[in-house]
């Protein structure tokens, strides 16, 4: 089996340094010539496919605890970038008339501040107490320049005076590191160990999604019919038949019996009045767009959905060109598009 190898520093800042070279291109070129949509009345750049496909590589390289320590730094930081990338992109699925195609200030103050991870921090030197002594400086001062402090906090002036008598008592020049590094690197440090806690547990929570509560577990458990339904991506109808051939208490009653026909109808009701408000909204996304942009996630999703398709079968349609879908996502926007014709309605 070959040694498992850390994603490395060099690797991330050249990787990032691609990343830019797209953004540059992208921000260099007219409006005519880039990507673009009509947005509030006019003509606006909208985030290229190559910059999503090259956000992409960057998000996934290190979508990894096997990082070597000097690049964490680069890492934490794309990962602050992902996080406002992904909060852009999905108000611009729910909200796109007042989201920006352009992508979000927050989004990119973020990118700016992880391209000031890229660069290689000088190495600081210190003066010798002989020098500083020179110069007069205060033993208190020497104290916070050598990061010299004692259990309170305060400068410890007697570790100045006995390195003074005796250099080389309290410092070795080639172990030394300025105060200020030691904090940076602490508050990393402290970063990291936070996302490889989340990493963790995000980890444990896949594993335990692979053994998903059957319906009948989740009615004995007293979950309502509505969150058992989004949960299995099924109806509230097909839950509370369920509940009723068990003979269990379903959203705090019984359900009453009804005839097989009966039964049947209301299933077939629910599921014919939801695809017609999925239809109707497909229809009124699809006008929308139809002069300028093709198909957005959005209205594909409610085009799948009006066919019928279940959240989970969406997805899987939808992979190949939306690999960042997700069934919380698309249950998301159709919950939406639902409280919207609701209120229309």
């Amino acid at each position: 089996m070959s040694k498992k190898t850390n994603v490395t520093r060099s690797q991330l800042v050249s990787l990032v340094k691609s990343v830019s070279g797209v953004i540059e291109r992208w921000e260099a070129a007219n409006t005519d010539e880039a990507p673009h949509v009509i947005w509030r009345g006019r003509p606006t750049k909208a985030i290229s496919e190559a910059m999503v496909e090259s956000f992409e590589e960057m998000f996934g390289a290190v979508a990894t605890l096997d990082i070597d320590v000097d690049a964490h730094a680069i890492a934490l930081a794309i990962d602050t970038f992902n996080d406002r990338y992904d909060e852009w992109a999905e108000q611009s699925e729910l909200s796109p008339e007042m989201t920006s195609p352009s992508g979000s200030p927050e989004m990119w103050s973020t990118w700016r501040e992880l391209i000031t991870t890229l660069a290689d921090r000088p190495v600081r030197s210190i003066e010798s107490i002989a020098q500083l002594d020179i110069e007069k400086v205060g033993d208190r001062q020497i104290a916070l320049i050598y990061g010299w402090a004692q259990s309170d906090g305060s400068p410890d002036i007697q570790k100045v005076r006995e390195e003074r008598a005796n250099p080389g008592t309290h410092f070795d020049k080639s172990k030394w590191v300025h105060p200020q590094d030691a904090a940076d690197a602490a508050e990393v440090a402290a970063r990291w160990s936070q996302r490889s806690l989340r990493i963790a547990a995000s980890d444990a929570m896949g594993e335990a999604s692979m053994a998903p509560e059957t319906l009948d577990d989740l009615i004995r458990q007293d979950v309502s019919s509505k969150q058992i339904a989004m949960m299995l991506n099924i109806e509230v109808a097909e839950v509370k038949e369920r509940a009723r051939l068990l003979n269990i208490p379903i959203d705090g009653q019984f359900v009453p019996s009804v005839s097989p026909h009966d039964r049947m109808q209301d299933i077939r009701d629910a599921d014919q009045d939801r695809k017609r408000k999925l239809h109707q909204a497909a229809s009124q996304a699809e006008m929308r767009a139809a002069e300028t942009d093709p198909a957005t996630m959005a209205e594909r999703i409610l085009s799948l959905a009006a066919d019928g398709q279940k959240p989970k079968q969406i997805v899987r349609t939808l992979a190949s060109d939306f690999s960042d879908l997700t069934e919380a996502k698309v249950a998301g926007i159709l919950a939406h598009a639902e409280k919207a014709e609701s209120i229309e309605v």
